[in-house]
């Protein structure tokens, strides 16, 4: 569910005095909407683009595709009113209004996750930990991670939220989440400036190119030099996407001729698929694994491999002693 600023209370006093103090500017009128509501996230693409200075890298930067994040871009600049982009010119360049609109978005920005901390704060429980965590690691590794978290902190509850790497790493640096355990690529990973970010790598896994076998055990798909190699493929904008596009597909474009059947963000419906017989995809070697023991699947011999490290994030592991004991405790290993 995304996050709404709803013109009302604080959000309205907050919002109503910045908009006043740029209306007292002679070149810009914003026409704010009473009955609308503008998302945090539109917020955040739009500082994005600023930094960034294009729509395309902006777009990546945040995970989403272009056409998707030129439409949030658009949706706040109705919220607003006013153009915040020149799209006459090349490259990508903010309108005056823009540039003042700038500071202004990042200060509710601040204003807004600094109350959303304080708030969430007074809630929670000292000893609790909540940890947003990667899907398939949420399969794989999340066991081993939590099994000695009982001797560490015998009374610490552990929440644990599951999402896509986008969407863990919002958690973590929106305060909602204590740790991030993901996988990390430098294709695929979000930038980030924030020098408070610390991390701790605790393995290694693998994207691997597998195939289902039919009855006899035979592998139903492999590279034959006649037909086009069926591929289920990730989203290019998506984590395990980014990262088959850059470190597994350019070593083969050149030799072999691949047609894409099928395309799905989540890996474990890509393995699942794959166990179906689709077509051949590159899946988290953790996560196939008994597979591979038992010969339902098997490695396609010709195409590469991808490696992806395994990490702990966190902003400030000293926070609380229940996670200042469970940094130690890794930090040991």
């Amino acid at each position: 569910m995304p996050i709404v600023l709803r013109p009302v209370t604080f959000w309205h006093n907050l919002i109503s005095s910045d908009l006043r103090m740029l209306n007292s500017k002679p070149h810009i009128l914003f026409q704010f909407k009473e009955k609308n509501a503008v998302e945090l996230k539109w917020l955040e693409d739009f500082i994005a683009l600023n930094e960034q200075g294009s729509f395309s890298k902006a777009a990546q930067s945040r995970f989403v595709t272009q056409p998707a994040f030129s439409r949030r871009i658009r949706a706040l600049e109705n919220w607003l009113g006013v153009d915040l982009v020149d799209r006459e010119r090349y490259p990508t360049t903010l309108t005056k209004e823009g540039e003042d609109f700038v500071s202004i978005a990042q200060n509710w920005l601040t204003q807004v996750y600094v109350t959303q901390s304080q708030l969430q704060q007074q809630q929670k429980s000292a000893q609790q930990i909540t940890l947003s965590v990667q899907h398939s690691l949420a399969v794989t590794y999340l066991p081993k991670f939590l099994a000695p978290l009982n001797e560490i902190n015998p009374h610490t509850t552990v929440k644990v939220n599951t999402g896509d790497l986008h969407d863990c790493f919002d958690e973590l640096m929106s305060g909602r989440a204590d740790f991030m355990l993901s996988y990390y690529s430098h294709h695929g990973f979000p930038n980030t400036q924030n020098p408070n970010l610390v991390y701790l790598e605790l393995g290694e896994d693998m994207l691997a190119p597998v195939s289902s076998v039919n009855e006899q055990g035979e592998q139903l798909h492999s590279i034959d030099g006649v037909h086009p190699l069926k591929l289920i493929n990730y989203p290019a904008d998506a984590f395990t996407g980014r990262i088959v596009q850059s470190d597994c597909l350019p070593q083969i474009q050149s030799k072999v001729r691949t047609q894409t059947v099928l395309e799905n963000a989540l890996v474990e419906s890509v393995k699942a698929l794959v166990l179906a017989g689709h077509g051949v995809a590159w899946v988290p070697h953790s996560i196939i694994e008994k597979e591979l023991v038992e010969q339902r699947l098997k490695l396609v011999t010709g195409l590469p491999s991808a490696k992806m490290k395994i990490r702990v994030y966190c902003l400030n592991p000293e926070r609380t002693p229940e996670m200042s004991n469970l940094w130690r405790h890794l930090s040991s290993k």
